[in-house]
């Protein structure tokens, strides 16, 4: 009767190593990607107020990326996205009316990969630029031949603009917003835009000038 047990216990082992042997691998979850979160009326409130103001003057056609900016860390390194967040601190000081909630939101949101559709609502005309269309613009060396083409391409525009993520206060009645202009191998802005809202309507309250070519 021992033997017997014994027997069987030993079979039980070899069976499991046998099947642990045979089984696939099992691979690795992968980390789940954060969906990219669609925007409400008051985001695009928000974006026609500071594209109207900044950007309509004058112009014949607006080419908008069809992508918010700051999907990555800045210069894809942590020294760069450091030096970022430490200029996100010291906004408050070059715009006094902004709160500090507002930049903490814009902080949590500004990695957040989101697409925006035609519903702005302005009063030129305007059309949307995917990544991978504007990549294809300017992939030559030559940038004065690349500008030429995105000239011909998109008659009457002044460049392409780019809008970030929005960080609001917490009744969001205040908002900030990084945006910038390309219109050449000299010519462009980049800005933080700092939105208000009175009596339902949003407008631009300052602006911090990044960088202006």
């Amino acid at each position: 009767m021992q033997k017997a047990f014994v027997l069987l216990c030993a079979g039980l082992l070899i069976g499991t190593s046998v099947f642990a042997l045979a089984a696939p691998p099992q691979k690795k979850a992968a980390p789940p990607k954060l969906p990219a979160a669609g925007l409400d009326e008051e985001a695009y409130a928000v974006y026609s107020a500071l594209i109207q103001s900044l950007y309509t003057n004058g112009a014949k056609l607006l080419v908008i990326d069809n992508y918010v900016s700051g999907c990555v860390p800045v210069g894809n390194n942590a020294e760069g996205e450091k030096a970022w967040q430490q200029s996100l601190n010291g906004l408050p000081s070059k715009m006094p009316k902004l709160s500090q909630k507002t930049v903490t939101d814009f902080k949590g949101n500004a990695r957040l990969c989101r697409s925006v559709d035609a519903k702005f609502t302005i009063p030129t005309k305007y059309i949307l630029i995917s990544k991978q269309e504007r990549t294809q613009v300017f992939s030559q060396a030559d940038t004065k031949k690349a500008w030429a083409n995105f000239y011909q391409k998109y008659v009457g525009a002044s460049g392409y603009i780019n809008l970030s993520n929005i960080g609001f206060n917490e009744d969001r009645t205040q908002a900030l917003v990084n945006t910038y202009r390309k219109c050449g191998e000299k010519c462009g802005a980049e800005k933080m835009v700092l939105l208000t809202k009175m009596n339902g309507k949003w407008s631009v309250a300052a602006t911090h000038k990044i960088w202006e070519l």
